[in-house]
């Protein structure tokens, strides 16, 4: 090899652009470009926008709504008069719930301040978790008397709206069965499935979470 050919390599054919290339170039650019734009299915956010990192958990609710159980995933199917592991979900209109902060014996209650609004103008109440023997005797118990946890003044208030309004309290709040089978019979084992499922959701989720 000659001497000055170590530093000064012969070149060799010189590069030309094509289409291809420039599509493989690209392509994967603008996919990425696309992506920070509008996000991904199911979760189209902007991020660009860094206010949407810090306030993830306003699209995310610690606590267990209507719309988890809608699609029926976590709904345990088929439950009558069975010993079960239940949620309850409240979930009311915007007027509904400027109502209930507005009136003093509620607007300093905790369940108010952590809402979640979503983007169909309704409003989530953070609910509870709860087991019992007998789901449909439980159902029944919610809809007709005032529980004595912490959620009783919101039950109390929903109930007294749904009189003058003329809607149904089933309408705003539902007790979903959660898990339901023999091993639920005993009742250690259900309350150590109720804290189990409590402890997924933590304080933060679970109203009931400071009666186990």
């Amino acid at each position: 090899m000659d001497k000055d050919e170590a530093f000064y390599p012969l070149r060799g054919e010189t590069y030309k652009e094509s289409r291809m290339t420039n599509i493989i170039l690209w392509v994967p650019g603008l996919v990425w470009f696309y992506y920070l734009i509008c996000g991904y299915s199911p979760r189209f956010v902007s991020h660009f926008n860094p206010i949407t990192l810090i306030e993830r958990h306003t699209t995310q609710p610690s606590f267990l709504t209507e719309r988890d159980f809608k699609d029926g995933t976590l709904e345990c199917k088929k439950v009558t008069n069975k010993p079960a592991v239940y949620a309850v979900t409240i979930c009311i209109s915007d007027w509904l719930y400027a109502s209930m902060k507005a009136d003093p014996e509620l607007c300093n209650l905790q369940v108010l301040k952590t809402a979640w609004f979503d983007d169909m103008g309704l409003v989530h109440l953070r609910g509870k978790i709860g087991e019992t023997n007998g789901f449909q005797r439980r159902v029944r118990k919610y809809n007709s008397n005032d529980e004595s946890s912490g959620l009783g003044p919101v039950f109390c208030y929903l109930r007294k709206e749904a009189k003058e309004s003329k809607a149904e309290f089933t309408d705003w709040v539902k007790v979903w069965p959660i898990l339901s089978g023999e091993c639920l019979q005993d009742n250690e084992e259900r309350i150590k499935m109720e804290t189990r499922c409590s402890f997924l959701l933590g304080r933060d989720g679970n109203s009931g979470y400071n009666c186990l």
